[in-house]
């Protein structure tokens, strides 16, 4: 699903992550890797 991230970027992350949660994501690919 898509999110928005802090600073406006726009990601998809899987579909169990919840409103506010923190995320690691790859700077170079703006993918999201794992829960922070």
């Amino acid at each position: 699903k898509p999110a928005t991230l802090s600073n406006g970027v726009e990601i998809q992350v899987p579909e169990y992550l919840e409103i506010g949660e923190m995320v690691k994501v790859n700077t170079e690919t703006r993918k999201y890797m794992s829960r922070a």
